[in-house]
């Protein structure tokens, strides 16, 4: 029997040789303590207004981690009565649970009770090893090692911090602010003890889910407490007699690309960040976004997108990126980062470098026909969106009409590379191939910009010249702010200038219409954009305090049904610059900057207003461009109105006409050529002969380019105009044409014929011995 006790005897030392070696092997190493670091937590993004905009969660989980000072005292308290009372007495491990849940176990072959202490916890939450014997063993050890290496509030706090509470939240400050709404701070006894009983089982404990089986861990945690001596009875039966009052759960996210954006910005922290997103007028604005584009839809519009920037500080007050974040359609996609071709928007940016040297506001600049030769024979030909050309035309009006020809011309002057760095320096960093990729075709578009980048760009200049790199956040954060990166781009003169034609709304109108969207009736810089083939529509505009950029089209690159971008982007483009600027929008432009004059030129050459100037300008241009000759495009030039030749000197004085014509340089012959009228006039030969061409007639009433006007009320038949002609010599009489058609025909000097008024242009011609006179051309209002 000797051996039967020797046997025993070794049995029953195996547990204490177990301890032994547990301890031994917890000797041996350290627990590695930087694994204890805080993860990171939920980022929780804010409007400006401190509303809640995000939560975007780590792991899956929203998780707040707060140290334990921070914590209610009576959670701690709570926790320690129900899932370690003796916590504060052991090293790591409780050998005496662990051997009760030995025991048990061989007797029951199940587990009847748990052994784990916080420390325990902890390290299988920091590290997991597993849920067998090597894995239990293994969570002693780095447990015996966790004691050595920390204090007991260190080890509460990692478990207070880590340890699920359900309703996908990790940690109690998390699940304080979900489930009450307030911070673990503030818990009062009966959530307090709610909270520390869901570690145990998270999910089925869920009190959102299973209130009964929550309600029940409570009554258990508040029994322990009681037996713990840290609660009488009394407050037992008050905690559980106070109701429970959940919040509601959080709103779904707003602003989602917003903050997309916001979350791929460097270095953003996690906790509350706090932006400068209005969140009202985001709500707003992404209505306004939906309904425009179901409104163009028919058009091929599906997509648009808003950048609302702040322009004093840089930073965003709206992005909204889709029609719907949700929509299948490529709502996720964010059009305002999205590259796109960008069509006029950048030619203010062209005029600004131009308006640095010698060009003015008030500079005649020519829009004909011109090719552009390059080194590899290729002819470029810009044209101009209606196809037409205006002649001569003052830079200011060029700009603010958008056309293309005038446009090259300055570029070709200031050169692709100039622009291009400017551009760079105003924080258009999509344009990243080199000037002679793009060539003269960068200031009408051809390169691919994003929509907050031209946002800056036209900040920019309604700060005067100061760049504008966009934040969304409402303090600096790590190693950027809103103002590190800014540099003076443009003088606060030339922004002023640029500005100024951006605002003229007479000039607008006449561009289109009077009735367009970009009327709005008090000062804003608008300049609007289509790329080729109406894929883009594009309107940037901004006041003193905020820009506004909108871009308008299909998702995919499909060309939209001649959606221009006053009529694209235009109308949404309005919507919002009225919301933003709300019952109080400027009333006036801003003064100008000192080095700035107001001239009166003429409206056709730019220069000082001549005798023969029939219109004229009142123009901002630098002091230094203020213009010193007089116009000398405008004369007075005879005219043979029989023909409509130069009068030469053999000409009858009854025929010579003194008119006021233009005389233009030569680049514009051709344009003249096409032109006809009184401007080529200018430029005709000189009547080959004195006195009448013999037998030919001449219309001498109406006279070119008369206008006679049909007065309403009165009867059509008794409102008439006489034809009335000359020829020598005389003949039998006269057939009058008029717009090709018989009308009568006189028979006598001065061969009159009545003519009833019809509105709308008219030629009128007469005839004699089959001669045919110089038409005349006149209309009738």
């Amino acid at each position: 029997m000797r051996w039967i006790a020797v046997a025993a005897a070794a049995v029953a030392a195996l547990p204490c040789a177990l301890v032994v070696a547990i301890q031994v092997v917890a000797r041996c190493g350290s627990y590695p303590v930087e694994d204890l670091a805080p993860p990171r937590g939920s980022t929780r993004i804010h409007d400006a207004s401190g509303r809640l905009l995000r939560e975007d969660v780590a792991g899956g989980a929203r998780s707040r981690w707060v140290p334990l000072a921070q914590i209610s005292p009576i959670v701690v308290a709570a926790t320690i009565a129900t899932e370690d009372a003796h916590f504060r007495d052991h090293g790591g491990v409780r050998w005496r649970s662990v051997a009760r849940a030995t025991g048990q176990l061989l007797a029951h072959r199940r587990v009847v009770s748990g052994a784990s202490t916080i420390t325990m916890q902890v390290v299988r939450l920091v590290h997991p090893h597993g849920r067998g014997v090597t894995g239990k063993l293994g969570e002693m050890v780095d447990a015996l090692r966790l004691e050595r290496a920390v204090d007991k509030d260190a080890i509460l706090e990692q478990y207070l911090n880590r340890s699920p509470f359900g309703a996908n939240t990790i940690g109690v400050e998390a699940a304080s602010q979900r489930y009450f709404g307030k911070p673990s701070l503030h818990l009062s006894l009966a959530e307090a003890a709610l909270l520390a009983g869901l570690p145990q089982a998270p999910s089925r404990l869920d009190p959102l889910v299973n209130p009964g089986a929550a309600r029940a861990r409570q009554e258990l945690v508040l029994a322990r407490m009681v037996d713990a001596g840290v609660l009488d009875d009394a407050a037992r039966r008050a905690a559980l007699a106070e109701p429970l009052r959940f919040v509601p759960a959080p709103p779904p996210p707003a602003a989602m690309h917003f903050t997309d954006w916001v979350l791929a910005q460097p270095d953003v922290p996690a906790g509350d960040v706090a932006t400068t997103l209005d969140g009202e007028l985001q709500a707003d604005v992404e209505r306004m976004v939906a309904d425009h584009v179901a409104q163009h839809r028919v058009a091929g519009m599906t997509h648009a997108a808003v950048v609302v920037l702040d322009n004093a500080a840089c930073t965003v007050r709206a992005m909204v990126g889709s029609p719907g974040y949700t929509d299948p359609r490529a709502g996720a996609v964010n059009a305002a980062l999205a590259r796109r071709q960008p069509g006029s928007t950048l030619k203010p940016f062209t005029y600004a470098l131009a308006f640095e040297g010698a060009t003015s506001p008030a500079t005649a600049l020519p829009d004909v026909e011109t090719r552009y030769g390059g080194a590899d024979g290729y002819l470029y030909a810009p044209r101009n969106y209606t196809d037409t050309y205006a002649g001569p035309v003052l830079a200011g009006d060029a700009l603010a009409r958008s056309l293309n020809v005038p446009a090259v011309r300055l570029l070709r002057t200031v050169g692709p590379a100039a622009l291009l760095d400017r551009l760079h320096a105003l924080g258009v960093a999509s344009l990243d191939r080199p000037a002679a990729h793009y060539g003269l075709g960068l200031t009408l578009g051809d390169g691919e910009v994003t929509l907050l980048e031209l946002a800056q760009a036209y900040a920019a200049l309604a700060r005067g010249g100061l760049s504008c790199v966009a934040t969304p956040f409402a303090s600096p954060h790590g190693s950027r702010g809103p103002r590190d990166e800014v540099q003076r781009v443009f003088s606060p003169q030339i922004s002023w200038l640029v500005g100024d034609v951006l605002t003229d709304e007479t000039i607008r109108a006449s561009a289109f219409g009077p009735s367009n969207a970009l009327m709005l009736g008090y000062p804003v810089a608008v300049k609007t954009g289509t790329s080729s083939n109406w894929r883009d529509s594009w309107t940037i505009g901004y006041t003193p305090r905020v820009t506004v950029a909108v871009w308008a089209g299909d998702a995919s690159g499909r060309p939209m049904n001649r959606l221009a971008g006053v009529a694209g982007a235009g109308p949404l483009f309005a919507r919002v610059m009225n919301r933003v600027a709300g019952s109080h929008p400027p009333r006036e432009r801003e003064p100008a900057p000192p080095g700035i004059a107001q001239v009166e030129v003429c409206a056709v050459s730019g220069k000082r207003p001549g005798p023969h100037c029939a219109h004229t300008r009142s123009v901002h241009v630098l002091a230094e461009h203020v213009p010193s000759e007089a116009c000398d495009w405008h004369r007075d030039v005879a005219i043979d109105r029989r023909n409509g030749l130069r009068a030469g000197p053999g000409c009858p004085a009854r025929f010579v006409e003194h008119r006021s014509l233009e005389v233009l340089p030569s680049l514009y012959a051709a344009w003249l050529a096409s032109r006809g009228g009184d401007r080529a006039a200018a430029y005709s030969p000189l009547c080959p002969a004195s006195g009448l061409i013999a037998g030919t007639p001449v219309v001498t009433f109406p006279r070119p380019g008369e206008v006679f006007l049909v007065e309403p009320g009165y009867a059509a038949e008794t409102q008439t105009v006489a034809l009335t002609a000359e020829l020598d010599p005389p003949a039998a009489g006269v057939t009058w044409l008029v717009d090709g058609r018989v009308v009568g025909s006189a028979a006598q000097a001065p061969y009159a014929l009545p003519w009833q008024l019809r509105r709308g242009p008219h030629r009128v011609e007469a005839i004699a011995a089959g001669r045919t006179s110089t038409a005349v051309e006149f209309e009738v209002r």
